[in-house]
């Protein structure tokens, strides 16, 4: 991976566009097409430094890069203090903001490619971490933007990890198709539909068609697409607030 000593921040920042932040960086579209998340501040005041060991934790996220995971490929420093990483930019909409005409059985045709990727980050024994839909994207295919808060898991086997892995993301994904932000918990209305959604998520991710296939029934329709299921969640299902997620 490749190393650059920038002198100057302010003037790469002035030459970059500002796309957007986090807790613990913010993040630049560079001249040359990359993405630059420059950390808001090093050592004893980012949480992200005070709970992993950089750079080796950089270096670590760069090997799990591949076609839905994407880790840092060049890392920032200044007078030798890492103060940020970049990789290239995807053009696609974040979950959150997916595009009401995308048809269901479109994202579940995607989700093979994100599900066989999730595989070979979880052979490395990586465990996610800080997951939620505006880090994942969604064009025709997802990518997932942010590994930072990942760790190695050393005590768990690795079909442990990968369970854990495909939960979590799968949890993420349906909960944002049915307007359900991360610190919310989805309560569905019927048994036949909750049985499903624990089936995606905790069983097998093929029943998802079958999830989505019980849905169009219940509202009586053919065409099933992220608009129409946002918009009718209220039949389907309500939502109420976790008590025990803590937001940054």
């Amino acid at each position: 991976m490749e190393i650059i000593e920038i002198k100057d921040v302010l003037k790469l920042v002035l030459n970059s566009k500002f796309i957007g932040y986090g807790s613990t960086c913010f993040c630049f579209l560079m001249p040359n097409g990359d993405v630059l998340k420059l950390f808001r501040d090093t050592y004893n005041k980012n949480k992200l430094f005070l709970s992993r060991k950089m750079p080796d934790h950089l270096y670590l996220l760069n090997t799990l890069n591949n076609d839905s995971y994407r880790g840092p490929e060049k890392i920032f420093m200044r007078d030798n203090i890492i103060i940020g990483y970049s990789y290239k930019y995807i053009r696609a909409k974040t979950l959150a903001n997916i595009k009401n005409n995308i048809s269901t059985n479109t994202i579940v045709k995607s989700l093979d490619q994100l599900i066989d990727d999730t595989y070979l980050i979880s052979d490395k024994r990586f465990l996610l971490g800080d997951l939620h839909d505006k880090n994942i994207l969604y064009q025709k295919v997802f990518s997932i933007i942010d590994l930072d808060y990942g760790l190695i898991n050393d005590t768990s086997s690795i079909d442990e990890i990968t369970k854990a892995n495909i939960h979590y993301l799968l949890k993420i994904i349906l909960n944002s198709l049915l307007d359900v932000n991360v610190d919310e918990i989805i309560h569905i209305y019927s048994l036949e539909l909750q049985k499903l959604y624990d089936k995606t998520v905790y069983e097998d991710y093929h029943y998802i068609q079958e999830f989505f296939d019980a849905i169009c029934e219940e509202l009586k329709t053919k065409d099933l697409t992220v608009g129409k299921l946002k918009r009718n969640r209220h039949k389907l299902a309500y939502k109420t607030q976790n008590s025990y997620f803590k937001l940054d």
